[in-house]
């Protein structure tokens, strides 16, 4: 009686949750399934992860302080080499998990992992703010599929956790504009959190969200005078998460902060000719935030700006390269970020709903700004994931084309509307496709990615060949080699024995070794080796 009792109530209690709830527990357990699946053996370890690892596991086995700073930014650097560092928070989330877990690659990812699941319900609650429930849904499904975002959620990057915090950021901004003097203590605590650890995980994030929390801050606390103490607050907190950079410039005389400030000081930094195609910063500003919103939502075209607009207007992109899907993902391309923004802006200004006026027009100020604070680094080649600070963008303005289409074209909306969620979503699923195959033929790191599935035996080959050897010698192709040695050398020296590289690419290098070696190519045939490990397709790892 008791137990049929029980199933009653929980079949009773199952009903009652809301479908939209069910929904959304079911988009977040396909986004776990999509960013968990095989986690460690196609994990990406390159030799940033590899760096960070070592620094890691010395606070972990307590040979080495915390860290007061973090990564190095590279393209901040005075004329004798020295970089600019971020905080240390991304470098305390690895150590937390490192003690939980072990300091292992795919344990110190597990931050990335976790805050990139935690995005997926946030995105919701955040479109939720401008669109129906149902479409909201049905954006947010199509994030959880993004092939850009399953990438960036399976290694270790301090950046993968920016779109988690900018979301953070941006509700908790708009909470404190529409609550202003009764806004409540967790919006508090949220936005002090969001400021202080986003500031921490890029100098893109610690420009943007310092100067335009700055920027409402001041506004604020003119227009309501009652909040000042609530924004002085979020200062605190944001300013004890940076204790530690705090304390490290204290006892260098501000060494950190003079190099990044001596950056921006320098005027050919900030109005700058792109080195690749010779287009202002403006124009190649607004090719990549184009570019970026694209692939973002799509995977459709290169990983890194390409500045094919810029491109075309100078009339130095090849025209043998151009076809007709060139020419329409471009067409497409452009009108959808042209249009994106010009709703946006619009509806900033003329929303009849008062909060939703208040939030489009924040979002509105965030992309401006964002904008502004891109100039400075469009400078070359650069990764479209250096805007993930933006990814909601695309995400927003097809929102408002499935709108625009709603309004326009009621009885065909919903067959256009699944038409062209299928499309987006073919487009990802191609992408994931592709790269899982690599994945499973264990072919990645002929395209420039290292992951674990292909180390690992590398590492237990040359392990079990040592013969006992504490140091063994490495060489071979130098296109592979110098990609894959740090990893190589932290996975070697975690079970023990050290990894020394040769000078030398050819064989010959072996008869010059008195310890164990080993020689990575992509070639099967060897006259001097006296064994070799296939993997994948391509990768032989000869020994002598």
């Amino acid at each position: 009686m008791n137990d049929h009792n029980t199933n009653t109530g929980i079949r009773s209690w199952v009903r009652n949750i809301p479908k939209s709830v069910l929904i959304l527990i079911g988009i977040i357990l396909v986004g776990i399934f999509l960013r968990t699946y095989r986690f460690h053996d196609w994990l990406e370890f390159k030799t940033d992860q590899s760096r960070d690892a070592s620094l890691v596991q010395d606070v972990v086995r307590h040979d080495a302080p915390w860290p007061l700073l973090g990564p190095a930014m590279g393209n901040y650097a005075t004329d004798d080499g020295a970089h600019f560092r971020i905080g240390p928070i991304y470098y305390s989330f690895q150590i937390l998990s490192a003690k939980v877990f072990g300091p292992t690659p795919d344990a110190l990812a597990y931050p990335d992992l976790f805050f990139s699941i935690l995005t997926i319900p946030l995105l919701y609650f955040f479109l939720r703010k401008a669109f129906a429930e149902k479409l909201s849904l049905w954006l947010t499904a199509l994030y959880t599929v993004s092939f850009f975002a399953i990438r960036y959620s399976r290694f270790a990057w301090n950046s993968n956790l920016i779109p988690f915090f900018v979301l953070l950021f941006l509700l908790s901004l708009y909470e404190f504009w529409i609550r202003r003097e009764r806004v409540s203590w967790w919006w508090v605590g949220a936005l002090g959190v969001a400021l202080g650890v986003g500031i921490q995980l890029h100098v893109i994030t610690l420009i943007l969200f310092s100067g335009f929390f700055l920027f409402l801050a001041i506004i604020m606390s003119i227009r309501w005078k009652g909040i000042r103490y609530k924004l002085l607050a979020v200062c605190t907190l944001a300013l004890l998460l940076n204790a530690g950079q705090i304390r490290s410039e204290v006892e260098t005389n501000f060494a950190n902060a003079r190099i990044f400030l001596g950056y921006f000081m320098k005027s050919d930094q900030i109005v700058s000719q792109d080195e690749t195609d010779g287009g202002p910063s403006i124009l190649n500003d607004v090719d990549c935030h184009i570019q970026g919103n694209s692939y973002m939502l799509t995977s459709l075209g290169e990983d890194s700006c390409s500045y094919t607009f810029g491109s075309l207007l100078s009339g130095e992109m090849n025209k043998n390269v151009r076809n007709w899907f060139f020419w329409v993902t471009l067409a497409t391309s452009l009108a959808f970020s042209v249009l994106g923004y010009v709703v946006l802006f619009n509806r900033a200004r003329k929303e009849t709903d008062a909060d939703k006026r208040v939030w489009f027009l924040l979002l509105a100020s965030y992309l401006a700004v964002s904008f502004l604070v891109m100039l400075p680094v469009i400078k070359g080649k650069i990764e479209l994931r250096y805007f993930s600070f933006a990814f909601f963008a695309p995400f927003l303005f097809l929102g408002f084309l499935v709108d625009y289409l709603k309004s326009a074209f009621p009885g065909s909306f919903k067959v256009v509307a699944t038409l062209l969620f299928l499309v987006i979503l073919s487009a990802n699923t191609v992408s994931l496709v592709a790269m899982t195959q690599e994945l499973l033929d264990k072919n990645r790191l002929f395209s420039n990615s290292v992951v674990l599935d292909e180390m690992d035996p590398i590492v237990s080959y040359m392990t079990e060949y040592a013969y006992g050897n504490h140091t063994v010698s490495l060489g071979g192709d130098s296109r592979i080699v110098d990609f894959a040695f740090a990893p190589l050398q932290y996975l070697s020296e975690s079970r023990g024995m050290t990894l020394v590289r040769s000078a030398d690419e050819g064989v010959a290098f072996a008869s010059r070794n008195e310890r164990p070696s080993f020689f990575i190519n992509n070639k099967q045939n060897s006259a001097t080796a006296v064994g070799y490990l296939k993997i994948g397709q391509k990768l032989y790892v000869h020994r002598y």
